[in-house]
């Protein structure tokens, strides 16, 4: 999933704005001294997520991902994880950038140790996850509100972000790009017609 948002970023970019086009990387510089702007291939992105059971995006590594509207110059996703762990996690921060430069983040995660936010969740947050808020972040409280999430696992974390910025019908194509080949995307496409079903549960 993380390969096909990054895709959907990288056609968005060339077919809008261009390799280097105004609104992607240039207007980032001034606002955070962590540029933001080294994006993830394809290749990378492998590398992080293959060989690595427990780690992070680095700090200027982001995915670039298609904006959730017209008043959005640029939208990127950074990730966290540990597949080590007795329960293993995956956290997701998504950065939107708007057109007049400033900054709304919301992290996707999963259930916190306690009682009070014992299951998964998105909450504000001003930063993309390395504890360096971007400069023109809208201040924002980044532990309320806290929204429930129709989640039991990070694939399903991960499925509700994309639901959240590309909306059922973006989600929905997706999935029939991934019904193309069923047999080597069984997993990904059931945990995809889980959520939309959820989703549209809550919405009856």
């Amino acid at each position: 999933m993380l390969e096909k948002l990054l895709d959907g970023g990288e056609k968005w970019q060339q077919e809008s704005l261009g390799e280097d086009g105004p609104g992607i990387a240039n207007p980032l510089k001034p606002m955070n001294k962590s540029k933001l702007s080294d994006r993830l291939n394809q290749w990378r992105t492998k590398r992080h997520l293959r060989k690595r059971h427990r780690g992070e995006f680095m700090s200027d590594e982001v995915i670039r991902v298609e904006p959730p509207g017209h008043d959005v110059i640029m939208a990127a996703l950074r990730c966290k994880w540990d597949l080590d762990a007795d329960a293993t996690w995956c956290s997701f921060y998504l950065g939107i950038w708007l057109q007049d430069g400033r900054f709304i983040g919301f992290r996707f995660e999963p259930p916190e140790v306690g009682d009070n936010h014992n299951y998964y969740h998105s909450q504000p947050c001003l930063t993309m996850g390395d504890g360096k808020p971007i400069v023109q972040a809208l201040k924002v409280p980044e532990r309320n509100p806290t929204l429930p999430l129709p989640a039991k696992s990070s694939l399903d974390l991960l499925l509700c972000l994309v639901l959240s910025i590309h909306g059922m019908a973006g989600l929905k194509k997706m999935k029939a790009d991934f019904d193309r080949d069923p047999l080597r995307y069984h997993a990904l496409i059931c945990a995809i017609e889980k959520v939309i079903a959820l989703a549209h549960k809550s919405t009856a």
